[in-house]
């Protein structure tokens, strides 16, 4: 640093006399009196000088006013000054909420609120005079500025007032603001909502600082209650019960949202939550408002993905019935009939409630199928037909949330097709087995990535019920599984937006199979350039790529209501192919195998949830099969359709 002459060290000495640095005993910082000034007449006596220096008195006393406390008021929030600045030895808490098993520990926010504290006062940036590097650093600067390196005498008149001032706005900036002191609580609230407590709240109470020791309080968020409003054709209990359990409990984000997306599973049903004050200090409210309780649901389709021994043409209506008794079941009812030719009906009826909470849940479901098998080869034999399946189940959903999806389940199932032949020549066997189903079911989002996946994994036991062939096991497993990926990517360079929807079905077994138990390989929701007889396997494999476009913009007009016609319309580019394996199991046959592929284009149409639409138009581009017998004829281009209709 540079040096300083002795007149002009008693000069600044005279400034910090005046600014309160180094004042006298009589005249301590913060004492309420006002220190007379002397003056000596002309005898040489001393008097007290009546006139006040009032310019001097009010820069003095407006420096006092502004200067850091260290007792000071802190007022309620809306009468405070977030500018004032206290002087802060150090931050206490009445109690610091710990919960070691999210992460919270009270030392860790003891220490966070030390470190803040340091930093904001810049204790570790003092010297022992004090002042911090960058105050003497400005002392220097303003020195050197009116000349007192080379001649100390110019500390004197306006320079001195200078420094004065120059140490005044040091001395109030020191010390921590009322805002710095808010930042110091939003720092321990994010510590808290960064584990798990998103309403955990830190903040300054109105308090009287004494001897710089500041007061910080933390809310970690208790949930007094819930309340459900709105409700009208569901129970009050049934929409409360997935949050009641925490009450007296930390509030807790993935609990809440689980919850709240655990009750819009129910049939029908869409709530909302949020949060108000409650009864207490410290705890907090959560409101179940009902937005929709929607009693039915009706739906139409009509589609051509029937096979042509039962009819392609098919008309589909279900019904559904939300919420019957008031606990969140359902009702389903469904009706199919199959025409050009008309010779299939399909019945579905099938009832599930919910099971202690919305988490686990039983479906009772029958099915029926009434058909005759027509062609120009086999009309003649006059084949009949009814399937059935009887399914009682139960599912459980471990994680429900926004990203991440988990359930799994078990099912008993009676299955079986009973078969009659009017030609007395025609042998035809009737299948039926008794199983158990195991299942696996989830699907994840990934933002970062831009994906979602999802996928099922099913393990079924079977147990035939008929008469099978001398060496074919009457028991079998089935492994099979399914896989749905949407991915989004830009064309490089050209940055244009596209879309992937990528799915996959497999199947394993090492027995034969009944017909109703092999995978369908071809079909509507197979290789789209085939139809839906034309290839199943007791082993096999199907992957489908659909490349999804966006209209070109001069094509992308707007409709109204600031939507486009992109908003309605889908267009894609589409690949099939299958693998797949028929076992022999009359012994005397050999195993079959073969692959079949096609490619062409895709059309989906939607408006809302009123109505949707797709159009998919492939064709072969490639198959072989180990039995030449059994090579597969394509028709040319493949065209399936399907028209969905909802009613509310």
């Amino acid at each position: 640093m540079p040096r300083i002459s002795k007149l002009a060290s008693f000069s600044v000495a005279v400034a910090l006399v005046k600014l309160g640095v180094y004042a006298p005993a009589f005249a301590q910082v913060g004492d309420e009196q006002f220190v007379p000034t002397f003056g000596t007449s002309r005898d040489g006596s001393l008097h007290i000088i009546d006139e006040r220096d009032f310019e001097a008195e009010y820069r003095d006393r407006a420096a006092e006013e502004f200067a850091p406390k260290q007792n000071i008021e802190v007022k309620g929030v809306s009468r405070r000054d977030d500018e004032t600045r206290i002087i802060v030895k150090q931050i206490v808490f009445d109690r610091i909420p710990e919960f070691p098993d999210l992460g919270v520990h009270a030392d860790e926010v003891a220490e966070l609120v030390e470190n803040a504290r340091v930093e904001l006062m810049q204790e570790d940036n003092m010297v022992v005079s004090g002042f911090t590097h960058q105050e003497l650093e400005q002392i220097g600067e303003y020195l050197a500025s009116v000349g007192t390196l080379s001649r100390p005498g110019n500390l004197r008149g306006s320079n001195t007032e200078g420094l004065i001032e120059l140490l005044q706005e040091q001395r109030s900036q020191r010390g921590i603001s009322i805002r710095g002191l808010n930042e110091i609580a939003n720092r321990v609230q994010s510590y808290y909502r960064e584990r798990g407590l998103f309403l955990a709240q830190a903040y300054i109470p109105a308090q009287q600082v004494q001897n710089a020791v500041v007061k910080l309080a933390i809310l970690e968020g208790i949930q007094g209650g819930v309340k459900v409003a709105n409700a009208q054709r569901y129970r009050v209990e049934t929409l409360a019960a997935p949050f009641e359990q925490n009450n007296g409990n930390l509030v807790n984000q993935k609990a809440v949202e689980e919850g709240i997306y655990l009750l819009n599973d129910y049939p029908g049903l869409n709530v909302y939550g949020s949060f108000s004050a409650g009864d207490n200090v410290g705890e907090t409210l959560l409101n179940i408002d009902v937005n929709r309780e929607q009693p039915y649901r009706f739906s139409l389709r009509s589609d051509n993905h029937g096979s042509e021994f039962t009819g392609e043409h098919r008309l589909y209506g279900l019904a559904e019935w939300n919420n019957p008794f008031g606990y969140g079941d359902e009702i389903n009812v469904g009706y199919m009939k199959s025409f050009s030719p008309d010779e299939s009906d399909l019945y579905q009826l099938s009832y599930s409630f919910p099971v202690r909470g919305p988490r686990t849940r039983v479906k009772v479901s029958v099915d029926q199928t009434d058909f005759a098998v027509v062609g120009e080869a086999i009309s003649r034999l006059g084949i009949t037909g009814l399937n059935e399946t009887y399914t009682v189940g139960l599912e459980h959903k471990f994680r429900r949330s926004r990203t991440t999806n988990f359930s799994s389940g078990v099912s008993l199932l009676d299955r079986g097709t009973d078969l009659e032949a009017a030609a007395a020549s025609s042998v035809v066997d009737d299948e039926r087995i008794l199983g158990a189903n195991f299942y696996l079911r989830g699907d994840k989002l990934s933002t970062a990535s831009r994906m979602l996946n999802a996928y099922e994994v099913n393990l079924l036991y079977g147990d035939f019920q008929t008469d099978v062939d001398e060496l074919q096991d009457p028991e079998f497993y089935k492994l099979s599984a399914s896989t749905t990926t949407l991915a989004f990517w830009d064309i490089p360079f050209i940055k244009i937006p596209t879309q992937f929807l990528l799915k996959s079905r497999w199947q394993y077994t090492e027995q034969g199979l009944p017909g109703f138990e092999q995978i369908v390989l071809s079909g509507a929701n197979g290789v789209r350039a085939y139809q839906p007889g034309d290839f199943s396997a007791d082993v096999g494999t199907y992957l489908g790529v659909e490349w999804y476009w966006n209209l070109p913009s001069v094509l992308d007009f707007g409709v109204g209501g600031g939507r486009t016609i992109g908003d309605f319309l889908q267009f894609a580019l589409v690949w099939d192919g299958a693998y797949g394996e028929a076992y022999a199991t009359d012994g005397r046959d050999d195993d079959q195998f073969g692959h079949i592929q096609g490619a062409g284009g895709l059309i989906k149409v939607n408006y809302g949830n009123a109505f949707t639409s797709s159009f998919s138009f492939t064709k072969s581009i490639g198959s072989g099969f180990s039995d030449e017998g059994s090579e597969i004829e394509s028709e040319g281009l493949n065209i399936f359709a399907d028209f969905t209709y909802f009613f509310e």
